[in-house]
């Protein structure tokens, strides 16, 4: 069972009534130049067209909170090393990341993408972005909380997945629940699968809405709980360029 396919709208620039928390403002355009000038990162992954695609998204007020250029190029690295058939995104925004990594499923010959977001106003504008690159019969939206019962669905018809990003609400309890949704046994992510995390340094605890530590106190308590469930690796500065640092995790399989 699939979810229902929100109604695109077609117009590409959006109110910011719709976007409040991200309303065009001076850092924006610093934003896109940061983007402009690390291009060369994506380059090597991403189709000339795509690219355009992505770069018409940099002047769209919900741009802001798009995944950085060093971390969409680890994930393209790894999606074209891994070649995965079943690609879950947790956290769609207005589809910049999406098409990052249905442009290299394309490449790649296989795969599709089940993406999710519960708003409605960024799913149907990251659908018609995607439909600009070409790339919605490889993508299924799912208008949904990750712990909402519609992804339960999707995810109980899916089956295990090969390749899962996250880089949703940056908020501590949401992200604890994600990963036991993810990687306890019987989770998502296949035992051969990797998950990607955004926002995983010891920084990005401030990016929580909530105050109450984000991605990375997650990762840490949930790691404290489970000790033995993942192997992992954490990167951020100086190791890791960007600010929000990169998280890792793969199931341990112990040997029958």
């Amino acid at each position: 069972m699939l979810c229902p396919r929100p109604v695109v709208r077609r117009e590409v620039a959006i109110s910011t009534e719709e976007y409040p928390e991200h309303a065009y403002h001076e850092n924006h355009a610093a934003l896109v130049e940061q983007y402009r000038s690390e291009a060369d990162l994506l380059a090597p992954f991403v189709t000339e067209s795509s690219r355009a695609v992505l770069d018409h998204i940099h002047a769209h007020p919900g741009f802001p909170g798009a995944s950085d250029p060093p971390m969409l190029a680890l994930m393209a690295l790894l999606l074209k090393l891994m070649k995965p058939i079943r690609v879950l995104q947790i956290g769609t925004l207005i589809g910049y990341s999406a098409i990052v990594i249905a442009d290299i499923l394309r490449q790649n010959g296989r795969g599709a993408l089940i993406t999710v977001d519960p708003d409605h106003h960024s799913h149907g504008q990251a659908h018609a972005f995607c439909e600009e690159a070409g790339l919605t019969e490889l993508i299924t939206f799912c208008t949904d909380y990750s712990t909402g019962e519609q992804t339960k669905l999707v995810m109980e018809a899916a089956g295990q997945m090969d390749f899962v990003y996250l880089d949703a609400s940056h908020a501590y309890v949401p992200t604890l629940e994600e990963l036991d949704l993810l990687l306890q046994p019987g989770g998502w992510v296949a035992d051969d699968g990797i998950l990607l995390l955004h926002d995983a340094s010891t920084l990005a605890r401030d990016y929580d809405p909530t105050g109450e530590g984000g991605v990375r106190r997650a990762i840490d308590d949930w790691l404290e709980v489970n000790p033995k469930l993942a192997h992992h690796l954490v990167l951020e500065r100086p190791l890791w360029p960007s600010p929000p640092g990169v998280g890792l995790f793969r199931r341990r399989v112990t040997s029958s």
